[in-house]
């Protein structure tokens, strides 16, 4: 055989042996695929069919609890309560819609939102998505036994947030709601989802970013006949319960959520609570502060609410009630201006010792009105006859401060009102303040588009001395000012959050200490203002000073009453001799700004009565019992019937 032939023979045999192995490989591992089939199918199908069947992986998410909120004195203010919460996981409903129509069978909830949930998580099929928050023990039980007619419906333990005080100090603590959806736009990086609740109103808003904490999640193995529930055990950790055949659910990773920071106000709960009593049924507020450190000890605004009830959907009647109240429960009236009265006067006499318009012997004669091409009326229309200034002060004559007002001139006037810190807000941690108004000529001339109302006329500024006209102030403004008589002039800035703690109090995060400046510089002048505020009280020749029901011999009181029209004589038909007699939104509004002895330092206390007649027949008791009850140590808050439901924490 020629060579070449050789050589294409042995490439034949070489390419017919890789062949045969080639084809043995191939047949080898066709059989151990078909052996590998056959045990799935044969010997393996039922355990992986009932698996399959029986067994999903899902994501829980686990809600933070937010921060505690405590008093001075480590009493809680709000903590957070366990609570039920029912969602719904689209991708695991095969009709989500048909679903929710099918749990209205256990309870009430607003099925229109919910679809609205489930249309802006269209694109996150297995996200929880809240359909009712707090529902009771035994809903969630009838909804667990009938779980099988409810695909993707989940029941999960969460807190809840709780007030204990109920009413009490609800303006400064605050409510919370569910997140909107342009709230959520702007949260959503850190962490917040659909369906979380925020702070919408007070302290809950200011510390969001405090209270908050961080959620976590589980990631656990659920049976399609039991829905698995997470339990909270006692020291807050979570953990996934077993199904309802008793079955153990493994849980393949958890994140721990981390509760919220703790704050401590400066609120003290037992002069909050004493201060609400002291309130009795009158509308209006009440502001309690440290002198001398500008902390806040208490802060009333009537009519209030009960923030449960905007966490508590079995509430929704009480939550409308208070949305649609005419008389507006949930502003607070602490912050917001009204007409200061005669409690101005303070301004005024300050400035006119100052400016050197006035000496302590100086005197005014007051007939009973002041004529400056009309008669402006002092409040007793006999007069008071001559009288220097600390008298004038504790009879509140018009008179007096009509003529050191004319004295003066509106822009020497503003210019002290500002120092006392009128016309500004004063910078407390709560939102909405208004910075109230002292007014001017250039004021007016901004303000008004005519130019016949540009004009400023005199008359204003004889009005402006007493504190009627366009001057306006807030409860919490007339606290930092009647404060500066006591303290050496200094005007403080009043706070609320004391500091913020981690939740195991091992590290403070915010310490806020005592911020003032000094803003009046006459020591003389203040002295004699003060002896003017004791003799409202204490004096009864020649006449009763207009505070004279604050006196007593439990506590040391002295004050400056206002009472501010809101309407004028012919608007409110004055003829009528007895406060019912007018209608009560044309009643006067009454105020007392006042100083009282405090455990610690001294309280400058402000008592705003809404449409209250006389400051001498509501303000001033308001404050004499208030004062009582805080010298008396009345009013604790351990016997309180809101602590009684007891709390956690």
């Amino acid at each position: 055989m020629k060579p070449y032939l050789r050589s294409r023979h042995r490439e034949q045999i070489h390419f017919h042996l890789r062949l045969r192995v080639l084809s043995i490989i191939i047949a080898c591992g066709f059989s151990l695929l078909f052996l590998q089939l056959v045990h799935l199918q044969i010997f393996a199908g039922t355990t992986f069919r009932s698996l399959s069947d029986r067994n999903r992986i899902r994501l829980l998410r686990l809600q933070a609890p937010r921060g505690l909120v405590f008093d001075r004195h480590n009493n809680i203010l709000v903590d957070n309560r366990p609570s039920f919460t029912v969602s719904i996981i689209p991708g695991e409903a095969s009709n989500p819609a048909a679903t929710l129509q099918k749990l209205r069978r256990f309870l009430e909830f607003d099925e229109q939102e919910a679809q609205r949930k489930l249309e802006a998580a269209r694109n996150a099929p297995f996200s929880q998505i809240a359909v009712a928050y707090d529902v009771s023990l035994e809903q969630a039980a009838a909804i667990e036994e009938c779980s099988l007619e409810l695909p993707g419906i989940t029941i999960t333990a969460e807190p809840c947030r709780r007030f204990p005080l109920l009413k009490g100090a609800a303006h400064v603590l605050g409510y919370l709601g569910e997140i909107a959806p342009r709230e959520h736009e702007r949260l959503a990086d850190k962490g917040y989802v659909i369906g979380d609740y925020i702070g919408k109103a007070g302290l809950e808003l200011v510390a969001e970013e405090w209270l908050h904490g961080e959620s976590g999640g589980m990631q656990v193995q659920v049976y399609a006949d039991g829905h698995p529930q997470i339990e909270l055990d006692e020291t807050g950790n979570p953990s996934v319960r077993i199904d309802s055949a008793g079955r153990e659910l493994l849980t393949l990773g958890k994140k721990v959520p981390k509760a919220g920071n703790v704050v401590r106000l400066t609120i003290d709960a037992d002069i909050q609570l004493a201060a609400e009593a002291a309130m009795g049924s009158y509308d209006g507020a009440i502001v309690v502060m440290g002198a001398e450190t500008g902390a806040i000890r208490a802060l009333v605004s009537r009519p209030s609410f009960d923030p449960n009830s905007f966490v508590s959907p079995g509430r929704n009647a009480e939550r409308l009630e208070v949305l649609n109240d005419p008389r507006h429960p949930l502003l607070n009236r602490a912050l917001q201006a009204y007409s200061p009265g005669s409690t101005f006067k303070i301004v005024t006499a300050y400035a006119a010792l100052a400016e050197g318009i006035v000496s302590p012997d100086t005197k005014v004669y007051c007939s009973g009105s002041f004529t400056l091409g009309r008669k402006f009326r002092c409040w007793k229309d006999t007069g008071h006859g001559s009288l220097n200034v600390v008298q004038a002060l504790a009879y509140s004559c018009d008179v007096f401060f009509y003529t050191m007002a004319m004295e003066l001139g509106i822009e020497r006037l503003e210019h002290y009102a500002r120092l006392f810190g009128l016309g500004a807000a004063t910078g407390i941690e709560l939102p909405g303040e208004m910075k109230g108004l002292i007014p001017s000529p250039e004021w007016k001339q901004k303000t008004f588009k005519r130019p016949a109302d540009q004009k400023w006329f005199l008359g204003e500024t004889v009005i402006a001395g007493i504190g009627q006209g366009y001057t306006l102030a807030t409860p919490l403004q007339l606290t930092c000012a009647i404060a500066t008589i006591v303290n050496g002039g200094r005007l403080v800035t009043p706070y609320l959050i004391e500091r913020v703690e981690t939740p195991q109090s091992d590290k403070v995060l915010l310490e806020r200490a005592p911020a003032q400046r000094h803003a009046l510089n006459d020591s003389a002048a203040l002295d004699l203002i003060q002896e003017g505020l004791k003799q409202a009280v204490v004096s009864r020749q020649p006449f009763f000073g207009t505070a004279w029901r604050a006196k007593n011999d439990t506590v040391s009181i002295l004050g400056k009453t206002g009472t501010a029209q809101v309407a004028a004589f012919k608007e409110r038909a004055d003829t009528a001799k007895e406060l019912e007699q007018i209608p009560y939104e044309l009643r006067d509004h009454a105020w007392f700004a006042s100083i009282i002895d405090g455990p610690d330092e001294p309280y400058a206390v402000v008592v705003f009565c809404e449409h209250s007649g006389h400051a001498s027949e509501s303000a001033v008791l308001v404050t004499l019992e208030l004062a009582t009850r805080i010298a008396e140590g009345a009013g604790t808050i351990a016997s309180t019937e809101t602590a009684q439901e007891g709390h956690s924490t």
